[in-house]
């Protein structure tokens, strides 16, 4: 008899455990007792705002928009902490759609198929991110000395937002300010993936070679 391949429930806790160093689920059963630090679990998919980590960014349910033809499906969308509102937003679906603006946590589970299928990658790069705040104890100077909040913080505005369209509106010295944040914040994700040889990202310092620039 074939045995039926699992399949998580799309609510099952996908969390970063820094004692293996991996993505586990709860809903394999045993996870949650895996080590002697289970308070230290980093969940990936927040199910409560409770207790949140300003400095991460986690996936979340978001409900479609309210508009006859909008498809009736629940996404899945990266949440983040806004400094300057003092206020998680939830950003674009990860299938591309627009959402409604208010995270899902009422125990509603994604049922949008496009999201589910960029799920994977997603919960691996939020999980890479996780390991930044428990780097292992035998790396020397524990912490990178790139990894700090405004690193970060450009690293963001670079992954999530119009990166030409606001440098545009810099001075040059501004533009090439915020570019040196975001190749130090890349290069403690590539110090995490072992590859500190890694360039900065393409397209950063679009304006180089333009004329033009201020």
């Amino acid at each position: 008899m074939t045995v039926p391949e699992h399949t998580c429930p799309p609510t099952a806790g996908t969390y970063f455990c820094p004692t293996s160093g991996a993505l586990e689920s709860a809903c394999h059963g045993g996870f949650d007792t895996c080590c002697a630090r289970p308070d230290l679990h980093e969940p990936i998919l927040a199910t409560t705002e409770a207790g949140l980590n300003p400095r991460r960014r986690y996936l979340v349910a978001a409900g479609h928009l309210l508009l006859p033809d909008e498809p009736q499906a629940v996404h899945l969308a990266l949440y983040v902490w806004n400094e300057r509102l003092g206020a998680w937003l939830v950003g674009v679906a990860l299938c591309g759609r627009s959402v409604e603006g208010t995270a899902l946590f009422d125990g509603t589970g994604p049922s949008c198929v496009a999201c589910g299928a960029y799920r994977t990658t997603y919960e691996t790069a939020l999980a890479r991110e996780a390991a930044l705040l428990h780097p292992p104890a035998g790396r020397t100077g524990a912490r990178h000395p790139d990894d700090t909040a405004e690193n970060g913080a450009w690293g963001t505005v670079w992954l999530e937002g119009n990166w030409r369209w606001l440098t545009s509106r810099m001075t040059t010295p501004e533009r090439e300010y915020a570019a040196d944040r975001v190749t130090a914040w890349s290069r403690v994700l590539a110090a995490a993936d072992g590859e500190p040889g890694r360039p900065e990202p393409d397209g950063l310092r679009w304006w180089q070679g333009e004329r033009g620039a201020r």
